[in-house]
C-alpha cells in the first residue's frame, strides 16, 4: 500500500526584535519552530536573508 504524502505549511513572523518561523502539519499540529534575531540594524537585505534562513531552518528541524 502506498503512503499518502503529508501536507506542511511554513509560517514566518517578522517582529521588531525577532523572526520566528514554524512548520505545521495538515491538521494544524506544530512540527517545528525556530527563532532568530531580526537584525534590522543591518538593513533590509539582512532581514530578508534571515527570514529565508528561519524558514529553511524550521523545515530542516521538522525533517521536511
Amino acid at each position: 500500500m502506498e503512503e499518502a504524502l503529508s501536507e506542511y505549511t511554513v509560517g514566518v513572523d517578522l517582529g521588531g526584535t525577532f523572526i520566528k518561523a514554524g512548520v505545521i502539519d495538515g491538521v494544524g499540529g506544530i512540527v517545528a519552530q525556530v527563532s532568530a534575531p531580526t537584525g534590522v540594524e543591518k538593513g533590509a537585505g539582512v532581514v530578508v536573508e534571515r527570514m529565508a534562513a528561519a524558514a529553511n531552518d524550521s523545515l530542516a528541524k521538522a525533517g521536511v
